[in-house]
């Protein structure tokens, strides 16, 4: 029989819905409140879990039942959570908190009348995480804070979290002076970024016996592993893409689909997967803009063109192209503006600028046809203009799109370059480069990626396959190792 838990201050919604429940043919047994909640959950394994928005009243500010949900999802991922609340959680800020929690669903009070009702929702539960367990998928996610233990949590075919007990040790601004140096390095690249990735390894996996044994447990029973690194926003910087496992002889982010969560960067809807793709209305809409600015790069108008060509063969994807005559700075700043578009794809100049990263910038003409100066389209700026908008991936193929300032300079910057800004205005999923690229690099990864991400739904795998080509093709240079995915779910 499923064992459900209900957590609800409401002595009479805890009886109501104890009651429908059991009439529904589930065990029930309730708490008022997280000690209450937690006791159970350490003493008990439970399927689902009811747990109620306000724990504490009915104080707008109470979110104590989305705290909970995370604690709950820590414990033991295996639980279903359902919120229940008795206000309207149609609002943005509410639905965002939701997905961002990792709950499977929510239940408005108002609504549960029958057992029916309750069973209903809860066996769509169970069945979705039923699916999940079945497909053969796995994620691990490891949440790294320099000096804390790491969290570890495995989702899918394999299920299990953990807590290390010893701390991340990870000299960050030490990994970083590294891979500048190797980046600048042609002749040393490879021999180079090797030694940065098994030292990585080392830091993360090996120096970890719980990390190290979810790792393995999870790819040995999984058809495809994917990999998540949970993290504050400056530890972007850190080359986590570099990681090199002896044992398997190779890159992980070349066996892997590798993507990293943002702690505190909200995002405001949905990152894309097959999921979310499977509930559009419509067609996928992606805006597609080129920008050859100075130095002129004639090939960038080229990448636009082609990878316009390549989507139009979807009749489930909508394209559009603003090619660089016509890329004006006012004209990008209209498009972005409550963009309503789900992918936006930006080929031209980017620039990371050192002294004050929420400048660093995109690059656009003044004047149609060319005209007039160059203009910088900032990160802060990006931030502003993508507040409210439908973009769910800005993939950005230029030089630096991904590169990241430090935690001190956020003592004078709100944000830590481009990338930062379009993820703190709540755009859930980032594509870019942390170094300068090749202009041949950038066009094969777009091509690839867009070539393998209408067969797969899934940003993560489409860049493992463009990511692996690219290796493929131009193992000396820095390309392959260059892209950065950042995925908020």
């Amino acid at each position: 029989m499923t064992r459900v838990l209900v957590v609800d201050n409401d002595p009479d919604w805890r009886r109501k819905l104890a009651s429908l429940l059991q009439e529904a043919g589930y065990e029930v047994e309730v708490a008022a409140d997280e000690g209450e909640a937690m006791t159970w959950l350490t003493q008990t394994h439970f399927r689902l879990a009811l747990v109620d928005v306000r724990l504490h009243g009915e104080s707008k500010k109470d979110e104590s039942g989305l705290s909970l949900a995370v604690t709950i999802r820590k414990l033991d991922p295996h639980v279903g959570i359902i919120l229940l609340t008795a206000f309207m959680p149609g609002t943005v800020q509410v639905v965002r908190a939701v997905r961002y929690q990792g709950v499977a669903n929510f239940i408005q009070k108002r609504d549960i009348k029958e057992a029916s009702d309750l069973k209903t929702i809860l066996e769509k539960v169970l069945d979705e995480l039923g699916r999940e367990k079945t497909s053969g998928l796995c994620q691990l996610s490891l949440s790294l804070e320099i000096g804390q233990p790491i969290v570890v949590r495995t989702r899918g075919v394999y299920v299990s979290a953990a807590r290390t007990s010893g701390i991340l040790e990870l000299n960050l601004p030490r990994y970083l002076r590294r891979t500048e140096m190797a980046r600048s390095d042609p002749a040393g690249f490879r021999f180079s970024i090797k030694g940065i990735g098994q030292d990585i390894y080392r830091d993360v996996f090996s120096s970890h016996r719980r990390v190290y044994n979810a790792f393995s447990a999870a790819n040995a029973r999984s058809k495809l592993l994917s990999l998540s690194f949970e993290a504050s926003r400056e530890f972007l910087g850190a080359p986590i893409e570099l990681l090199y496992s002896d044992e398997a002889a190779n890159y992980l982010s070349l066996l892997h689909p590798m993507s990293r969560f943002i702690n505190g960067a909200v995002p405001q809807s949905e990152a894309l997967s097959p999921e979310t793709l499977s509930q559009l209305k419509g067609k996928l809409k992606i805006l597609v803009i080129t920008s050859d600015t100075r130095p002129s790069i004639a090939l960038i108008d080229q990448i636009g063109e082609e990878v316009v060509s390549l989507l139009q063969k979807h009749d489930s994807i909508g394209v559009k192209l603003i090619p660089t005559n016509e890329a004006t700075y006012a004209t990008v700043r209209n498009e972005l503006r409550q963009c309503p578009y789900h992918i936006v794809h930006y080929v031209g100049h980017g620039l990371f600028e050192e002294n004050s990263p929420e400048q660093s910038s995109l690059f656009f003409w003044e004047g149609q046809n060319r005209s007039g100066n160059v203009l910088p389209l900032s990160g802060a700026e990006l931030s502003l203009l993508l507040q409210g908008s439908d973009v769910r991936l800005f993939h950005l193929s230029c030089c630096e799109g991904m590169r990241t300032g430090t935690a001190i300079d956020l003592l004078d910057d709100d944000y830590l370059g481009i990338a930062d800004g379009i993820m703190q205005a709540g755009v859930p999923s980032v594509l870019g480069f942390r170094w300068p690229v090749s202009v041949g690099g950038a066009r094969k990864l777009a091509l690839d990626f867009y070539s393998s991400f209408p067969k797969h739904g899934s940003p993560e795998r489409a860049l493992l396959d463009a990511r692996r080509e690219l290796a493929i093709s131009t193992p000396d240079t820095p390309d392959w190792a260059s892209p950065i995915l950042v995925v908020q779910s």
